[in-house]
């Protein structure tokens, strides 16, 4: 290519080949990719997970996203003996083409009951997504994947505008959730539990 050129013009998308889940989770058994690297598969692509601070090189992890996710995990403490746990920042099978890796997750069961395998979308009650950045790709992207996975809650708690979004009832046909709201400092969010029950948390201690 001569100095100055433009550059080759991207394969058109029928053309970019996809890891399937399966293959993606050898590909880190084996060593390809580095357990805990940045990255999840969405639609069969490995994409770096943005949890920066909008504004800031992609590749840090902003102060204020890094504080919620530590709120999530003091969850457990909350729901300990109620049937599940919380997963902060690990893989979810969603086959055939999806393993995102969100900043929090209600997994049912124990956590010794995944020492040598990885949570599917059945396992989850509520799925967590620390948002700043990445506000527009959780809500547009994500949001969809975990509605058509069956997901029951999606928790969206959104550093950008100070509140939290919450979706429920997932329509698996439509890719998306039929109830959702906005709470914001004063209200609480009702997380949703293995037992049938629900974790009341004040919205403004989810929030730096």
């Amino acid at each position: 290519m001569q100095l100055g050129s433009s550059p080759a013009p991207l394969p058109p998308v029928e053309r970019i080949g996809r890891l399937t889940t399966d293959q993606y989770f050898r590909m880190i058994e084996s060593g390809i990719i580095k357990e805990g690297s940045p990255y999840e598969l969405l639609d069969g692509l490995i994409v770096l997970k943005d949890r920066s601070t909008r504004g800031e090189d992609i590749m840090s992890i902003g102060g204020p996203h890094n504080y919620v996710v530590g709120l999530i995990s003091e969850l457990n403490s909350a729901i300990k003996g109620r049937g599940c746990f919380v997963q902060s920042q690990g893989p979810i099978r969603i086959p055939p083409l999806q393993a995102p890796e969100p900043d929090g997750a209600i997994v049912r069961g124990k956590r010794s009951d995944f020492k040598t395998q990885t949570p599917h979308a059945s396992d989850i009650v509520s799925v967590i997504e620390v948002s700043d950045s990445s506000l527009d790709l959780d809500r547009r992207d994500k949001r969809p994947k975990y509605a058509e996975a069956g997901i029951p809650q999606f928790v969206l708690i959104n550093l950008v505008d100070r509140e939290i979004e919450i979706y429920e009832s997932p329509q698996v046909s439509k890719r998306d959730y039929s109830q959702s709201r906005i709470a914001k400092p004063g209200d609480n969010v009702d997380f949703l539990l293995a037992d049938g029950t629900r974790l009341s948390v004040p919205v403004i201690d989810l929030l730096p």
